[in-house]
C-alpha cells in the first residue's frame, strides 16, 4: 500500500545505496517510533531489491501498528502539522540552555475545531486482551498538559483509538489514588474509541476522513 503522492517515484540513488543510508541513520536514532519506521523502510527496499527481476511482488508486515497510525490519521483528518507538540526537552548547563527538539516525543494525531482539541493515540491490539501500558498513559497525560498550557482557551481531550472488539466494556482510562478516589482534575480521563478496522482501511485507501468519528473525538468528557 503506497501513498498516491509517492507512487511511481524513482529513488535518487540505487536501492543498495538507499539501504546503506537508512542503516546509517538507524544507528543514530533512539526513539522507538523512528527506529520502527526505518526498519520497515529497510525491509521494503530489501524485498524490492530481491524481487527486482519479477513483474509483480507483494510485501507484508508483522508490525501493523505503524500503518494503523497512518490509517487513523487519515480517518480523523490529522492536523499535527498545524498543532505540533508545544513542549520541547532541553538541558540546562553552566553556560546556558540547550534544546533538543529531536528528542521530543510527539502525538500520533492532533485534531481541533473551534475551542476544542483532541490528542489521539492510535493503538492496534485486541483491547479485550491487553491494555495500554503505564508509559502510554503517561505520554498522553503529558501531551494533554502541554497542549493545555499552549492553548489555555481550548478544551483538551485525550483519546486511545483502537480496533473494535466483541467485548468493549472499557470506555475510558482514569487514575485513582490509594483510596480509590478519582484524580480526574490532575489526570483528565483518556477516552477509548473503538474503530471498525475494515471500514477504517477502506477510508484510508480512499484518503477520506470520517466526519462523524472526528466529531465524536472532539466531544469533551465532563470531569467529575
Amino acid at each position: 500500500m503506497i501513498a498516491p503522492q509517492y507512487a511511481g517515484l524513482a529513488l535518487d540513488v540505487s536501492i543498495s545505496k538507499a539501504i546503506a543510508l537508512l542503516r546509517h541513520e538507524l544507528l543514530r536514532q533512539f526513539e522507538d517510533k523512528k527506529i520502527t519506521q526505518l526498519k520497515l523502510m529497510i525491509d521494503y527496499l530489501q524485498q524490492k531489491f530481491m524481487q527486482a527481476d519479477r513483474s509483480t511482488w507483494h510485501m507484508g508486515t508483522t508490525n501493523f501498528q505503524v500503518l494503523w497510525e497512518r490509517i487513523c490519521a487519515t480517518v480523523y483528518g490529522d492536523q499535527l502539522q498545524k498543532f505540533p507538540i508545544p513542549a520541547i526537552p532541553a538541558y540546562q548547563t553552566s553556560s546556558g540552555r540547550i534544546s533538543r527538539p529531536e528528542n521530543t516525543s510527539r502525538p500520533d494525531i492532533v485534531i481541533s475545531e473551534g475551542q476544542k482539541i483532541a490528542i489521539i493515540d492510535a493503538k492496534y491490539y485486541d483491547f479485550s486482551k491487553s491494555k495500554p501500558s503505564w508509559s502510554d498513559m503517561v505520554k498522553q497525560f503529558f501531551y494533554a498538559k502541554a497542549y493545555s498550557l499552549k492553548y489555555p482557551s481550548k478544551k483538551v481531550d485525550n483519546i486511545f483509538a483502537v480496533p473494535k472488539v466483541e467485548i468493549d466494556d472499557a470506555k475510558e482510562v482514569v487514575v485513582i489514588d490509594d483510596h480509590s478516589k478519582l484524580l480526574n482534575a490532575e489526570f483528565p480521563p483518556i477516552k477509548i474509541i473503538y474503530l471498525n478496522v475494515t471500514d477504517a482501511i477502506n477510508l484510508y485507501n480512499k484518503r477520506q476522513k470520517n466526519t462523524d468519528l472526528r466529531a465524536d473525538a472532539l466531544t469533551i468528557q465532563q470531569v467529575i
